[in-house]
C-alpha cells in the first residue's frame, strides 16, 4: 500500500511549480543533521504549463489508479499541496514529509484490507508496507513517510513544538525554496571520497564540492540554477571548466571518456561562473525540451526490422 501511495504521489509531485518558500510547519519535522532537503510548491504549480503537461501524463482510464483513489479518499491531483524529502549524513534512506488533505480513516481501512501492519507511537498510527516503510498521519493535513525510526523521530519532534532546524538553515531554505519551485540544499562535505569513490578523469572536479543549492523555476522558459561551493578557489575554476564543458557539447554528444548520460537538451545556453570558491550555474531550457525527459521519444526502428515486425 505504501509503494502504490508513493508512486502516485510521486506523479503529481512532478507536475509541481510556483513556490512561495517551504512550509515551515513542515520543516519542523526535519532533523538537526539533515544533509539533504529538497521541496516543491504543489498547489501553485498545477496552471503552469508542464505542470498542465505532467497532469495529462497521470493514467486517465486505469481502473487501479480510479479504484485507490475512490478507496484511499485522496486525489494526488486535488488533494496535494506541498512535499519535503530529506535525509542525514548517518543513513541514504530519505524521510518524505507530505502537505495535503487526507481521509486517515479510509487509508487506514484501506491498509487493512491489503494487510498492512498497523502499530500505535504516542497516540499516532504507524501503517507499515511490505516494503518495511512507513506511513503516518501527523494530522489530517500532514503525511510523513520513511524508515519506522525516522517516522518516529520526525512525530517527536511534532510533539515537542520546538524547531529543530537552526534559523540559519532555515533562512537558506527560505531563500532558495523562494526563489524557485522544485529546489535542494545539499552538504556533502562529509569525507575525501577514497579511491574507488572518485569519479573518472575531468569528472573529478565534483569530488571538491562542499556544499550545492539550486533548483528550478517553471515557466514558458525552464530555468535551472545551480550554486556550488568547492574546497578552494583552485578547486572552483577546475569544476567551472568542467562544466563549461560539457556545455559545449552538441545536443544528444556524451563526453569521451565519461559515464555520463547523453546530454539530452542544448546547453549551449548555460551561463558558468566561478567567483572564489563558488560555481554559479544558470540553464534555460525550453519546454518542450523538458518534457522530453519525462517523456523520451521512441528509438527509431530501422526498415528491415519494420517488416519483420510487420510480418
Amino acid at each position: 500500500m505504501h509503494s502504490q501511495f508513493g508512486r502516485i504521489i510521486a506523479i503529481a509531485v512532478a507536475a509541481a511549480g510556483l513556490s512561495f518558500g517551504a512550509d515551515h510547519g513542515l520543516l519542523n519535522l526535519v532533523g538537526p543533521d539533515v544533509q539533504f532537503i529538497a521541496g516543491l510548491q504543489v498547489d501553485q504549480a498545477k496552471g503552469s504549463p508542464l505542470g498542465q503537461y505532467l497532469l495529462k501524463q497521470l493514467p486517465g482510464n486505469d481502473a487501479n489508479v480510479d479504484k485507490f483513489i475512490q478507496e484511499a479518499g485522496f486525489d494526488p491531483r486535488k488533494d496535494l499541496r506541498e512535499f519535503i524529502v530529506a535525509s542525514n549524513s548517518s543513513s541514504r534512506a530519505g524521510l518524505a514529509i507530505v502537505r495535503g488533505t487526507f481521509d486517515i480513516a479510509k487509508i487506514s481501512t484501506l491498509a487493512q484490507k491489503q494487510q498492512a501492519q498497523i502499530s500505535r507511537y504516542q497516540g499516532y498510527d504507524l501503517i507499515q508496507g511490505k516494503d518495511g516503510n512507513v506511513v503516518a498521519f501527523a494530522e489530517n493535513t500532514i503525511a510523513i513517510m520513511g524508515q519506522s525510526e525516522m517516522v518516529k523521530a520526525a512525530l517527536a519532534r511534532r510533539q515537542s513544538s520546538t524547531a529543530s532546524l537552526t534559523k540559519a538553515q532555515l533562512d537558506q531554505i527560505d531563500q532558495v525554496s523562494g526563489a524557485n519551485d522544485l529546489w535542494f540544499i545539499a552538504n556533502t562535505a562529509a569525507k575525501t571520497p577514497s579511491t574507488a569513490q572518485r569519479q573518472p578523469g575531468p569528472l573529478q572536479a565534483f569530488d571538491s564540492i562542499q556544499r550545492a543549492t539550486g533548483g528550478i523555476r517553471l515557466g514558458s522558459t525552464v530555468l535551472l540554477s545551480v550554486e556550488a561551493t568547492a574546497r578552494s578557489e583552485k578547486d572552483a575554476s577546475a569544476l567551472a571548466d568542467v562544466v563549461r564543458m560539457f556545455a559545449s557539447l552538441p545536443k544528444g554528444q556524451q563526453a569521451q571518456g565519461t559515464p555520463l548520460f547523453n546530454v539530452p537538451f542544448d546547453l549551449s545556453q548555460a551561463q558558468v561562473n566561478a567567483q572564489g570558491s563558488t560555481v554559479k550555474l544558470a540553464l534555460p531550457m525550453s519546454e518542450a525540451d523538458v518534457e522530453k525527459m519525462f517523456h523520451p521519444a521512441k528509438p527509431a526502428v530501422r526498415p528491415g526490422r519494420a517488416r519483420q515486425q510487420a510480418l
